[in-house]
């Protein structure tokens, strides 16, 4: 596999690999991107299949959301506390709904965001 040999080369030679979890948190918020949501997760899924302590979480403040493409998610994790180290990715909602403009406001989000900020390396 020249490409995993050639992974896996690299990351020798920048140094040590880190071998602690690092949990991706995904905030799926109603009326998500899906393509904003896709990509992320994908970069970090194949970077975990070769090697990299990435764990992927799905996380909201409702068991389902739905997508600005109308693709419902369920069985979402709910908020869990963000732990130092935690990378914290929001993808892009379609903000011109109702939905999620009221969403985004939703207190829980609000304080869990919050709390997530001051813990996480935030990306979105």
């Amino acid at each position: 596999m020249p490409v995993f040999d050639s992974f896996l080369t690299t990351i020798q030679q920048a140094g040590e690999l880190e071998t602690r979890e690092r949990r991706v948190l995904f905030l799926m918020l109603p009326q998500i991107n899906l393509l904003d949501l896709a990509g992320p997760a994908q970069v970090f899924d194949a970077a975990a299949r070769l090697g990299m302590p990435y764990r992927l979480i799905f996380c909201a403040h409702r068991q389902e959301v739905c997508s600005a493409q109308g693709l419902v998610f369920a069985h979402l994790q709910p908020l869990e506390p963000v732990q130092p180290g935690d990378l914290m990715i929001v993808p892009g909602l379609q903000l011109n709904s109702e939905e999620s403009r009221s969403g985004l406001w939703e207190p829980a989000i609000i304080h869990w965001l919050r709390n997530a900020a001051s813990a996480a390396l935030v990306f979105g």
